[in-house]
């Protein structure tokens, strides 16, 4: 009987601790959520979902051997495998289509996110600076860089400039306007 007693009391035990370890991992979420609300980069274009999307890649892959500096192609290729989040793989279409134009902007946004997705973070950082020399207007990857700097590079600092820049520019686009004036409220109660 007491050999019994024993196996409940050491699976109350495991079970309690199988709880605590729960909890734990919770509260961890809750407060590394807390601590970093918006950890959001700005992508461009996600591709339309559709029936047959390997069909659709197969196609263009083939229409690709057919017109390997197609432009076009190469940015839906990039979105497409974004979109699946194969960071390694879109890369390659995003390098190719900037040895075709090297100030795409739209394919440094993708590139720079790849980056970041691949924690590659200074190379993200170079790919964001690069795009705001040929648009200095490109809030996006302001922001973008803004993030990169307050939680991965550690230079609060050049985040809060950025997101500055942002925000006194009052840009076009709402969603990155709003993003910044809501990061530079948490920089400044912080």
């Amino acid at each position: 009987m007491s050999r019994a007693l024993e196996l409940i009391r050491l699976q109350k035990i495991v079970s309690l601790f199988g709880l605590g370890c729960l909890v734990l991992i919770f509260a961890f979420s809750l407060v590394y959520r807390l601590e970093h609300p918006s950890l959001t980069l700005f992508v461009h274009n996600a591709p339309q979902q559709s029936q047959d999307p390997m069909g659709e890649i197969i196609a263009l892959m083939q229409k690709l051997q057919k017109e390997p500096d197609n432009v076009e192609v190469l940015s839906e290729l990039g979105n497409r495998f974004m979109f699946m989040r194969a960071w390694e793989k879109a890369m390659s279409f995003w390098t190719r289509l900037l040895k075709i134009e090297p100030e795409n902007k739209m394919a440094l946004n993708q590139l720079g996110v790849c980056y970041f997705e691949l924690e590659e973070y200074s190379k993200a950082r170079d790919t964001f600076l690069k795009l705001i020399k040929i648009d200095d207007k490109n809030y996006r990857a302001y922001y973008n860089l803004a993030m990169l700097y307050k939680y991965y590079l550690g230079d609060k600092d050049k985040a809060r400039a950025y997101l500055q820049k942002i925000v006194n520019a009052h840009p076009d686009d709402e969603d990155v306007f709003k993003a910044a004036q809501k990061e530079l409220a948490a920089h400044e109660s912080n």
